[in-house]
């Protein structure tokens, strides 16, 4: 009896052990990222019942089709100013809006304008602020035309804002946006170290500012391409696209900042020779993570969608038809001298994110993006209910929107589990310790009672 409770004693004592290795092992292996890999609520692809069936209209079209995700989001201040003259679709400012335009017309538009014709759902609100709208003195923003769109402004408001609907509440309008900032941070972030781990091609700029995407793996997608500040701020002229590429791929450009505190701007698209890019145009993202200033001043069109991803950046469009989703962590500067009409046109962002779903410590001891990709919205048309405003009965969009949040394929399946109860490795952990001191006490007392035995 002895000689079998000896051996039992010692066999809890190895099962204690080999618990709490497991635990170690567990809890370097499966800890989820925090890294999201899906746009915040209200963001990228179109949303509502009345989106484009397929790719959307041209410039300019009759507004046939409705959008009620954001087009512009800005998650500091917005001016505009000088020749800016719209900005299509759904806008939300966190901070103060000012405008003071030194040129006729004296008008700025949002929601409705002439752009791709895809406006905000009737009787939704186009701009939501949630600071003050100051509008210069015989100057004055419109929202809305054709349609009714309503405007909701949490500060002061001086200055002419004719909403064609009318004015509401801004606190239910802006609450679902109040975490958007950090999102946007966390997702630029995750995109920039994605495309790092990654790459599937480069980037070269020529003596002429035309600047060529080639890749290394065409049947990648998404195509993911990675160029210095420095060299972006000499594309000037066309942009010419790997023919080899399949034109249904996904485009990520990764803008990193080899001398901080620098300015950037892009000085094109033109459309002679990139009238390839008004294929990718759905799909196409610059992704601008940690640049502190940025400006798009191309002299004609600027196809794809912008993500600028740092609170205290700057970013200054002026280009006369930016024609993607433009959303910004810190300020926006809309317009500048020189040229007419630069304006902000609806067009979602159709394409894959990279994610950034890798464990934080892999067993080997370090983890890097997968950089493989999910699907960043529903599919064209439709909107995902987790990931989308919904739209009311009368046509009317929600102002409820909510913020997404996004698991580790590592982490439990139901969210509702991740904050409940103990997680496995911490369960081993405990059970296997106490295992070692009932398996060390029993063996203590096995061996005391052999002892008195001999005696």
């Amino acid at each position: 009896m002895i000689h079998v409770t000896r051996w039992a004693s010692r066999a809890v004592l190895v099962v204690g052990a080999a618990l709490v290795v497991s635990a170690v092992s567990l809890s370097s292996t499966y800890q989820p990222s925090s890294a999201a890999s899906v746009w915040p609520a209200g963001f990228g692809d179109c949303a509502g019942p009345d989106c484009p069936p397929g790719a959307y209209p041209g410039v300019p079209s009759t507004g046939a089709f409705r959008d009620d995700n954001l087009s512009v989001f800005v998650g500091g201040d917005f001016t505009i100013a000088d020749q800016a003259a719209e900005a299509e679709g759904r806008v939300v400012v966190i901070g103060d809006l000012a405008m003071n335009k030194n040129s006729s017309p004296s008008v700025y538009n949002i929601g409705e304008a002439i752009g791709s014709g895809v406006w905000p759902t009737a009787g939704s609100v186009a701009l939501a602020v949630g600071g003050d709208v100051t509008v210069a003195p015989d100057q004055s923003l419109l929202v809305g035309a054709s349609i009714e769109l309503d405007a909701a402004v949490a500060g002061a408001t001086t200055g002419t804002v004719t909403p064609t609907g009318g004015f509401v509440p801004a606190g239910p309008v802006l609450a679902p946006f109040e975490g958007a900032a950090a999102e946007l941070t966390t997702l630029s972030e995750c995109i920039s170290a994605a495309v790092s781990a990654s790459p599937t091609g480069t980037v070269a700029v020529d003596g002429s500012g035309t600047a060529t995407l080639t890749s290394s793996n065409a049947s990648a997608d998404p195509q993911l391409f990675q160029i210095d500040a420095g060299v972006v701020a000499d594309i000037t002229g066309d942009i010419l696209i790997d023919p080899a590429i399949d034109d249904s791929a996904t485009i990520i450009i990764d803008v990193i900042d080899s001398s901080p505190g620098s300015s950037y701007s892009i000085g094109g698209y033109a459309n002679g020779g990139a009238g390839d890019l008004l294929t990718f145009r759905e799909r196409m993202l610059w992704n601008f993570a940690a640049i502190e200033s940025v400006g798009i001043l191309g002299p004609i069109v600027f196809p794809g969608s912008v993500l600028v991803g740092s609170d205290s950046s700057t970013t200054t469009v002026t280009s006369p038809s930016f024609n993607g989703r433009t959303y910004v962590v810190g300020d926006l500067v809309h317009g500048g001298a020189g040229g007419s009409g630069q304006e902000f046109h609806t067009y979602p962002y159709r394409g894959l994110l990279p994610s950034c779903s890798n464990p934080t410590t892999s067993p080997s001891g370090s983890g890097s993006p997968s950089g493989s990709a999910s699907p960043s919205s529903s599919p064209s048309g439709s909107a995902s209910p987790s990931s989308s405003p919904s739209s009311s009965p009368s046509g009317s969009a929600s102002p409820s929107l909510s913020p997404t949040s996004t698991l580790s394929p590592d982490g439990p399946d139901d969210p509702a589990l991740a904050s409940t109860g103990l997680p496995l490795s911490e369960l081993a952990l405990l059970v296997g310790m106490g295992l070692l001191v009932f398996g060390a006490a029993a063996v203590g007392l096995t061996a005391r009672r052999e002892d008195l035995r001999k005696r």
